[in-house]
């Protein structure tokens, strides 16, 4: 995640129109793997990527959206988070933590 990325997009999105209506994220899938070859930057890097970024832009996007009286926040994940598959570890993991973070989101 490149948090300065993350904050120049906000930062414009609300310098050219002044709100922020809706939030997709999407962040793509880490690489595939089986568990015993996952190595601690694998894990760190998947983590980062579609989890942490996440929850980044929602951070810097839901004051305005609270403001604004208008919270739509959308998270694409991926059909892991409702099927098995053994050599996608990270993504079975990192993107139940973004549904588990967007469930949450829905209470705010």
């Amino acid at each position: 995640m490149d948090e300065d990325q993350i904050n120049n997009l906000v930062d414009k999105t609300l310098n050219e129109f002044g709100r922020i209506y809706i939030l997709i994220h999407n962040a793509g899938g880490p690489p595939s793997g089986f568990v015993e070859d996952i190595t601690k930057e694998d894990w760190a890097n998947s983590i980062d990527l579609n989890l942490l970024s996440f929850i980044k832009i929602t951070d810097l996007v839901l004051p305005t959206m609270k403001q604004q009286k208008h919270e739509k926040i959308i998270a694409i994940t991926s059909v892991s988070v409702k099927q098995r598959f053994d050599n996608l570890v990270l993504s079975n993991t990192t993107q139940l933590g973004v549904v588990g973070f967007a469930k949450t989101l829905a209470n705010v």
